[in-house]
């Protein structure tokens, strides 16, 4: 199972700071969360021109924006769209340099062949998240029709970090993977020690966790 560790912070300057120190604890992947504050309740950074600046994302650009002439390496940013009009931002999100980027079902009104395309033609990984209370079908029919390969099964109400996991999503994650067990699963929200083992438990190939990691003493241990 891979851990992500989560950023979701109010500006760049919050962002710039935690890229920095999830690098610090080994880790290839963070989880960025992108808010508009109408899709859920909170309102976060989003603003992908940031890491855009003058040019087109490189990867030797961002590096020594964060962390100097160091060769640090590649940190692969997972961009999770909690916005009510996706499809009119991700694109942006794609030419930032994103590896993989999450959109909602529930957000999502009839562009899957938009971003299933253009997340192909920038070699992005595309995953599709649902809410704990969203009907698995509506998610198996999508996964019927397009090629998705990554699921993410937010486990909290969209909104800011330090909620309480909801445990329905165990249940909906062993039912996906019987029916799809190819699909690489991810957990997101009130993950724990304990929540990450029920999660393991479960299937899940990924878990994210921001307050566990950032509010304990020692965050590489955490990690």
């Amino acid at each position: 199972m891979q851990v992500i560790p989560v950023i979701n912070c109010e500006n760049f300057e919050c962002v710039k700071k935690h890229l920095k120190k999830t690098k610090k604890l080994g880790s290839d992947w963070v989880h960025i969360d992108v808010g508009d504050g109408i899709f859920g309740n909170f309102i976060n950074w989003h603003t992908p021109q940031d890491l855009l600046q003058k040019e087109p994302f490189l990867t030797s650009r961002i590096r020594k924006l964060l962390f100097g002439d160091k060769d640090t390496g590649i940190l692969n940013m997972e961009i999770h769209l909690m916005v009510e009009n996706p499809e009119g931002v991700f694109e942006e999100w794609l030419k930032a340099g994103a590896k993989r980027i999450i959109f909602h079902l529930e957000s999502v009104a009839a562009e899957w062949v938009k971003i299933v395309e253009k997340c192909a033609e920038y070699d992005v990984e595309l995953m599709v998240a649902i809410q704990p209370l969203t009907p698995l079908d509506n998610l198996k029919l999508l996964l019927s029709r397009y090629p998705i390969t990554h699921v993410q099964f937010l486990a909290v109400s969209p909104g800011p970090r330090g909620q309480k996991f909801d445990s329905i999503v165990l249940g909906k994650l062993k039912t996906l993977k019987k029916e799809f067990p190819n699909i690489i699963t991810e957990i997101d929200g009130g993950i724990n020690l304990e929540t990450a083992k029920l999660a393991t438990e479960a299937g899940a190939d990924i878990i994210t966790s921001a307050t566990y990691i950032w509010d304990s003493f020692d965050h590489k241990k955490a990690f």
